[in-house]
């Protein structure tokens, strides 16, 4: 049964009706573009909005985009059936979300890391999402694991009545320590409902499947908040190798560590009991040969320029909760990640001839230069993705493998503000490169070395932190553009698939500048101010430095929140290769998505009418 709003015209279409049925996909994506850009600008900072901006920007787009459809159908009718399904679904969810719902994945008493990101933090809390994030978005290694959801956590309280219960135990006239025991005793006594048990139990089964052997699980905290605006550092219980038997009750005792008195001291008794609700992390223990911390910027000398690793053998609690010392590094945070400092920690060497003249046994130090890359790169990466100084727990298999156990923001003093008289000398100093050429795509400023990239290039191979520099603006770059510090092209536009790209992951971009072959060559550092159009010689310290010191005063606002959230299901452009198997309708999860494949498909029925024999270009529509 058609869905209303969807037309189909069946039999042979007339060559200059086809043609303007094409051009009206053409304009309703360049139309929707820019309607993604101007929300994705006010995501950045670049305009002021309220709740009318989004539902009026939904409403745009949903009708929009059924639009582009429609046309499609009415090009090759019948083919691409199943994108209704997928367009119905998207929208749905954006009005929910919009209207003030928590979103497609809402009432999910538990979710696996891989349908997580981090803006599902309200659902799973900061660190289960963050973690979501970085394995689903940035593609590095973390944990398999699961979330049992606030939903599973209000499941598992109003199942037992636990917060009338404990609110009277707290509202009595016992000592504090015999609270704290009575509180156990109603934790440790409440049954996970059938429901919730069950969907523990198959997320389990399911990371246990063909393992060799019982695993170890690690049961985490990770409430709502948590390493936000409170970093309720310590205050909750996390449990590590804990067998499958273990998990409900490890996880029974994170939930009940919301109802310490010391908590609810730290909360103050405004808040609530049902308030700062809890999710918890539930994670395959990783078998650490050596596992550390990366300080994205070094916390005493945060503007030197310096990327702080420190690294223990096996298991990093103990540093982490500073009761061993480690192996520290200082590395460059730019390409190629030179040592600026080490301080190894000595020990015993194996044998006098490993003895070296320091007392080191050679060959002691845990990282090689090539790990330390890795980490550096990770950390720059995931300082962009969360847009600010990270403190990162890692661990490195037997195998040598890089896994992030945590991410959270790293608290720094804010650097202090260039004086504008710095400033201004710095500028009139810097020779200019390029000014007043090329198209807005995302503002910012940024340096690095020039990489000039194809749009087959392998991302892995492109230097963090370098300038993309590219001929043509291809959406294929995406990886890459994850990867830069900022983007050029010589050729593009504001609302094409790559511009979108870059502001999805806040990559300052400048597009279609023109000809940059003799002024952008490989390996020359430059410092690139998109909001000026400018690009200078060299490193531009204290107009980097200005850049660092923005701040987004309503990053955290629950309009900001929610633009956030709705771009998600809008902007990302997850079909970027036309020729994959996945480049078909199951495969849209956006309504960029939608749009590309929309285009892409009535580019291919153009042509294919056009190839027909005897078929020639006509008044109404060109020889193609």
């Amino acid at each position: 049964m058609r869905l209303p709003g969807f037309r189909s015209t069946a039999g042979n279409t007339p060559q200059g009706e086809l043609f303007r049925r094409f051009r009206r996909i053409l304009d309703g994506n360049n139309r929707l573009l820019e309607k993604m850009a101007v929300m994705e600008r006010a995501l950045g900072g670049e305009y002021v909005f309220d709740r009318a901006f989004l539902e009026r920007s939904v409403t745009e787009l949903t009708g929009g985009v059924r639009e582009v459809i429609s046309t499609l159908d009415a090009i090759a009718p019948e083919r691409y059936r199943s994108l209704y399904d997928r367009f119905t679904t998207i929208a749905d969810h954006l009005h929910d979300l919009v209207a003030g719902g928590p979103g497609p994945l809402g009432d999910r008493l538990v979710l696996g890391y891989h349908r997580l990101n981090r803006d599902l933090d309200h659902l799973a809390g900061g660190k289960n999402a963050n973690l979501g994030e970085i394995g689903g978005r940035l593609g590095l290694a973390v944990p398999t694991g699961f979330a049992v959801t606030v939903a599973g956590y209000r499941r598992f309280m109003e199942a037992n009545d636990l917060f009338r219960r404990i609110g009277a135990v707290l509202a009595g006239q016992d000592a504090t320590s015999d609270k704290e025991n009575t509180i156990s005793r109603l934790f440790e006594e409440a049954l996970l409902p059938e429901d919730l048990a069950g969907a523990i139990g198959r997320q389990l089964a399911a990371i246990s499947r063909g393992a060799e052997g019982p695993l170890l699980f690690a049961v985490r905290s990770s409430a709502v908040g948590e390493d936000g605006s409170r970093s309720f550092a310590g205050q909750f219980e996390s449990f590590l190798e804990v067998e499958a038997s273990g998990v409900e009750m490890a996880i029974k005792r994170v939930l009940r560590s919301r109802f310490s008195t010391r908590l609810l001291d730290y909360l103050g008794a405004a808040t609530g009991l049902e308030e700062v609700p809890m999710a918890v992390g539930v994670q395959r223990m990783v078998e650490a040969e050596v596992s550390g911390v990366v300080y994205s910027r070094d916390p005493n000398e945060p503007a030197a320029g310096g990327l702080l690793i420190s690294a223990v053998e096996g298991h990093g609690q103990a540093l982490v909760g500073g009761e061993q010392d480690g192996d520290r590094y200082t590395v460059d945070r730019r390409h190629p990640f030179t040592m600026m400092a080490s301080r190894i920690k000595r020990r015993p060497p194996v044998n006098d001839k490993e003895q070296s003249a320091t007392g080191l046994g050679r060959g002691s130090a845990l990282l090689t230069p090539t790990f330390l890359t890795r980490l550096a790169e990770a950390g720059l990466l995931l300082e962009k993705s969360f847009e600010t100084p990270v403190d990162i727990e890692w661990a490195r298999t037997a195998d040598g493998n890089l896994v992030i156990l945590q991410c959270r923001p790293l608290r720094l003093v804010r650097p202090s503000v260039p004086l504008p008289a710095e400033l201004d000398a710095e500028l009139r100093r810097a020779p200019v490169l390029l000014a007043d050429r090329g198209h807005v795509a995302q503002l910012g400023v940024a340096s690095g070395q020039v990489v000039r990239v194809e749009p087959d290039r392998r991302p892995e191979d492109f230097p963090v932190g370098a300038v993309a520099v590219c001929r043509f603006a291809s959406p294929q770059l995406a990886a890459i553009v994850r990867r830069a510090a900022a983007l050029v092209t010589e050729v593009g536009s504001p609302t094409g698939h790559l511009a979108t790209i870059a502001r999805e992951y806040r990559t300052p971009a400048l597009l279609g500048v023109g000809d940059t072959s003799e002024v952008l060559t490989e390996g020359r550092e430059v410092t690139v101010d998109v909001e000026e159009k400018r690009l200078y010689a060299g490193r531009l310290s204290g107009l980097v430095a200005l850049q660092a010191c923005r701040e987004e005063p309503l990053a955290d606002e629950p309009e900001m929140r929610t633009l956030r959230r709705v771009l998600r299901l809008v902007a990302p452009l997850n079909l970027t290769d036309p020729v994959s198997p996945a480049f078909r309708p199951e495969g849209c999860r956006t309504f960029h998505d939608i749009l590309r494949f929309c285009h892409e498909k009535a580019v291919e029925a153009l042509i294919a009418a056009h190839s027909q024999p005897g078929v020639a270009g006509t008044a109404d529509g060109p020889q193609l």
